[in-house]
């Protein structure tokens, strides 16, 4: 038997162990590491506190029938996710705790042939611009979907343009979850999906739902990338004109890299939403 909120744990050893010896590749690794991190959040929130040599086929099959029915997935992307998570499941540390004989795809999925018109669709789908790919994600009306979707999609954008405009209407609807989302955003090695990650903080954190744990995230982010930092200015900016009180002791503590910190006040003066003395102190504040 093990516990579910101790699957994360045998995770983490479980994908440096694999890499180790496979060589895989950075992207490689986040997509099983996301695929699996997915099946471990089903258990938490359908309240399984453990898994057996009793149940664990069983709530590999739920999980599957979930993806297939509650998120609509593809049966093609379900077999992907399906066999990452088996993979995982059978992995001599996690095998030995839950104490299971190996389980084969045969056991909980059923594997078809893509039909060729879904191939087509699929083909179609890949060959979008940025753009049109960014219009079809802001159509998907399930959250799980729609952030499985933007995190493969995120590491192509290439613009910040394409980046700033997605704004899935759905997110206002899961506020709750969202935050956890960006944890993994501003800790990846993709730009944009840094970029995004604070984006999202700045639009939907930082009214009713703001805490200063978001704050102290974006103030913590290094990077010599200009596409990162400007969107951390521009949060900044967007933060003293809301959340003053906390905000401002930030540049009064001098503890921004010089060119966000700069910058920020740089916008906040420019702001209509920032009152006239309050721009006079700001640009006392600045670093020469």
């Amino acid at each position: 038997m093990i516990a579910t909120k101790k699957l994360s744990g045998y995770l983490d050893e479980y994908l440096e162990e694999k890499q180790e010896i496979k060589n895989l590749t950075s992207e490689t690794i986040k997509k099983q590491t996301f695929n699996i991190n997915q099946f471990i959040n089903y258990l938490e929130n359908e309240g399984i506190e453990e898994l057996d040599s009793t149940n664990v086929k069983k709530q590999l099959r739920h999980y599957r029938r979930y993806c297939l029915k509650g998120r609509g997935n593809k049966r093609t992307t379900v077999k992907t996710y399906m066999m990452n998570i088996l993979e995982f499941i059978n992995s001599e540390e996690v095998q030995e705790e839950i104490q299971h004989d190996p389980i084969k795809m045969k056991d909980i999925i059923e594997v078809k042939v893509e039909d060729p018109e879904t191939a087509k669709k699929r083909i179609e789908k890949i060959s979008l611009n940025s753009q049109q790919s960014d219009f079809l994600l802001e159509t998907i009306d399930d959250y799980s979907e729609l952030i499985y979707e933007l995190e493969r999609f995120l590491p192509f954008v290439d613009n910040w343009a394409t980046c700033d405009m997605m704004s899935p209407k759905i997110f206002k609807k899961h506020l709750d979850k969202l935050c956890y989302e960006v944890d993994r955003l501003i800790s990846s090695s993709y730009t944009y999906s840094v970029r995004y990650g604070i984006n999202i903080l700045m639009k939907y954190y930082l009214d009713e739902h703001f805490e200063q744990k978001y704050l102290d995230k974006v103030e913590k982010i290094r990077s010599d990338e200009y596409y990162i930092n400007m969107m951390r200015a521009w949060y900044f900016a967007t933060a003293l004109a809301k959340q003053y009180d906390v905000t401002i002791k930030l540049f009064e503590k001098n503890v921004l890299d010089t060119w966000t910190h700069n910058k920020a006040i740089q916008k906040a003066v420019e702001s209509n939403r920032i009152k006239a003395d309050t721009k006079l102190y700001l640009k006392t504040l600045k670093i020469k």
